[in-house]
């Protein structure tokens, strides 16, 4: 993939804004070309070839500046790679039984056939794992 990779986050008290700067870093590290913006602050993506978009997680929802950005950047996210991420306690087990029954404030989203990629987990030892292009409600 060539191109700057957005990494995009909404948070409440900078923990989730500091994990997408390691994220950037990482991407920087590897080589890629990445921007690190807060969701509210984008407004366009045609200058990105891929986005990561992170929120922090309260009471099983997703910062409302996060669902706005999936809403409003709906079409330009479906054009081109995206991961989702979510900073806030989990627990311990399997990612995909711990978020089940979460909700997201998101009314849509389509995506095109083939594109999910499952749900990971990660940590500060940053990787980007298989994930998700939008959220199960």
């Amino acid at each position: 993939m060539n191109g700057t990779v957005l990494v995009a986050y909404a948070t409440k008290y900078g923990a989730t804004k500091e994990t997408a700067e390691v994220i950037g870093q990482a991407l920087r590290a590897a080589g890629r070309e990445a921007e690190v913006l807060a969701a509210e602050d984008v407004k366009d993506l045609s200058a990105y070839a891929a986005v990561i978009l992170g929120s922090a997680v309260y009471v099983a929802q997703w910062r409302k500046e996060a669902a706005t950005f999936l809403e409003i950047h709906e079409k330009a996210l479906t054009e081109r790679p995206v991961w989702l991420f979510s900073s806030g306690p989990t627990g311990s087990g399997d990612p995909v039984q711990l978020v089940s029954g979460w909700r997201f404030q998101i009314r849509r989203c389509r995506l095109p056939s083939g594109s999910t990629r499952g749900i990971g987990s990660y940590s500060m030892a940053f990787s980007i794992p298989g994930s998700s292009t939008c959220p199960r409600s």
